[in-house]
């Protein structure tokens, strides 16, 4: 339920994904009855079940688990999870580490053209990093909240009070000196901070927040989005939670205080409202809903798979985010519906800077709604000899193409209709 989380789990669940398993991969390694090497390996396992979406997430969400190892008492069994943890870990993510790697090498280097560090870093000031609400994407709004969990837990007044004071009995917890594991759990939150806070540049901000913002826009960026680090923080703040309340819980001494075993009833009672308000209202859940995709997709995917087996379909006009009238998938439908090749231009170019400029040239084109010539042989050398037109985009969003003004072009440029659904 901390916002960390509640941002982002209606609208893309791989962000989220990461700092939910968290605490599984550390599970194993804080065993005492299992060698070091089972430890390590058992741990090492669940790092796939992080998912291979976003490198960063991943690795930020790692960040705890590498200083828990670090904070174990030195000896031979530190060195041995260490020893072993290190390469399980590089194994677990090889299967997305070195698709990665060649993107970077062969691949177009998208990363100037998007969010930048000053954009990201905004909205991350203390408090908000402390209740787990500094993610910038939640306080988008286009008229409408781009997240409306993440606009509920960045702006709802029982939200703010919950989150805030969820955050300061964490601290509390973690202040105590009967905290178990504190010294690591202290180690996780000032790497956090540190890590968080050191781009801000607003109120109170660091006072070398440019210098840092400049290293996130450079060697840094793919680490730019830094509200990926929250997960850590959050862990911590959840066990010092747990840790106050259960302290509070017990009964110490001889003298009795009345209604202390309600302490974490009472905990509850004020905290679960704020932090569960947008489940509450509704707000978690994405609009754009759907039961199933609907079946002109699944009969395009049929025909290209009959009438195009060995070539590659252009799909068109592009879109950003997958927004349909008929729901929001954010992944295109001929994902898991083609068994034929497809492409399109997407909103962020997996390929090399040529395709990328060759896409763009006929996005460009189809827009003109007249007569391109040589449009049909451009595509054709390109190997993309039929054409999908959707007409199902939502027209309200952001760079809308209208499916008509794309017809009129292909049709001025040769193009026939073979088939509609």
């Amino acid at each position: 339920l901390w916002p960390t989380f509640t941002i982002v789990i209606g609208s893309t669940a791989a962000a989220a994904l990461p700092g939910a398993v968290l605490p599984w991969v550390l599970l194993p390694l804080a065993s005492r009855t299992s060698g070091a090497r089972t430890a390590a390996a058992r741990s090492a396992l669940l790092v796939p079940f992080m998912g291979g979406v976003n490198a960063a997430s991943t690795l930020a969400a790692l960040l705890p688990v590498a200083l828990y190892l670090l904070s174990r008492p030195r000896g031979r069994r530190q060195r041995a999870l260490l020893a072993w943890w290190i390469p399980g870990v590089v194994l677990a993510t090889a299967w997305w580490t070195v698709p990665l790697l060649l993107l970077g090498h062969y691949g177009e280097n998208f990363m100037p053209y998007i969010e930048q560090a000053d954009t990201t870093t905004a909205t991350m000031s203390a408090t908000e990093l402390l209740r787990g609400a500094g993610n910038w994407v939640a306080y988008l709004n286009f008229g409408e909240p781009w997240l409306p969990a993440g606009w509920a837990a960045a702006t709802a007044l029982v939200a703010i009070i919950g989150s805030g004071l969820a955050a300061a009995l964490g601290l509390a917890g973690l202040a105590r000196r009967d905290l178990p594991e504190r010294r690591w759990l202290l180690l996780t939150v000032l790497s956090v901070v540190l890590i968080a806070l050191a781009g801000y540049g607003g109120a109170y901000g660091a006072p070398f927040h440019a210098t840092v913002q400049g290293w996130l826009d450079g060697w840094l960026r793919p680490f730019r989005n830094i509200y990926k680090f929250q997960p850590g923080l959050a862990l911590a703040l959840a066990f010092g939670l747990a840790h106050l309340t259960a302290v509070a819980a017990e009964r110490r001494g001889a003298r009795h205080v009345p209604g202390r075993r309600l302490a974490p009833a009472l905990a509850a009672l004020l905290l679960l409202p704020g932090l569960a308000w947008p489940y509450l209202n509704g707000t978690v859940l994405q609009p754009g809903s759907f039961t199933k995709l609907p079946a002109h997709w699944s009969q395009t995917a049929d025909w290209l798979k009959k009438h195009s087996p060995d070539s590659r379909a252009l799909v068109v006009p592009a879109t950003a985010h997958g927004i349909y009238t008929w729901g929001s998938p954010i992944d295109q439908p001929l994902d898991v519906l083609a068994e034929s090749r497809w492409a399109q231009r997407d909103y962020v170019p997996f390929g090399t800077p040529g395709s990328r400029r060759a896409m763009d040239a006929v996005e460009q084109a189809l827009m003109t709604g007249t007569e391109v010539p040589g449009l049909r042989d451009y595509l054709g050398r390109a190997g993309l000899f039929n054409v999908v037109v959707r007409n199902d985009l939502d027209p309200d969003q952001i760079g809308y193409v209208p499916p008509q003004t794309v017809r009129r072009t292909l049709e001025a440029s040769g193009y026939r209709r073979v088939a509609a659904f």
